[in-house]
């Protein structure tokens, strides 16, 4: 899983920028597939409360990614693995 994120976050550190509201760019990892083409998903703090379990400490460690970075100046990336599985940062965007 780790592996997969650290190639994750070398392919699209330079995907995704500042927002209006908080926004997480989100990446499906699917059957050991992550598909480059495909865009990134922008999914706002309800998406991801719709989308992932909210019991998840990962899921909740992104929800308060999401209320306390500067979206002006920063991003957040994620992969997703499963419902309760999603590994996230926040970047400064350059």
């Amino acid at each position: 899983m780790w592996k997969q994120y650290e190639i994750f976050t070398s392919l699209f550190h330079s995907k995704g920028g500042t927002t209006a509201c908080p926004t997480v760019f989100m990446r499906f990892y699917a059957d050991g597939n992550m598909e480059i083409r495909e865009p990134l998903v922008a999914m706002t703090i309800d998406d991801v409360k719709d989308a992932f379990d909210l019991e998840s400490r990962l899921v909740q460690c992104l929800l308060q990614q999401m209320t306390t970075y500067d979206s002006s100046q920063e991003k957040i990336l994620a992969l997703a693995f499963d419902r309760h599985t999603v590994l996230s940062v926040v970047m400064r965007v350059e």
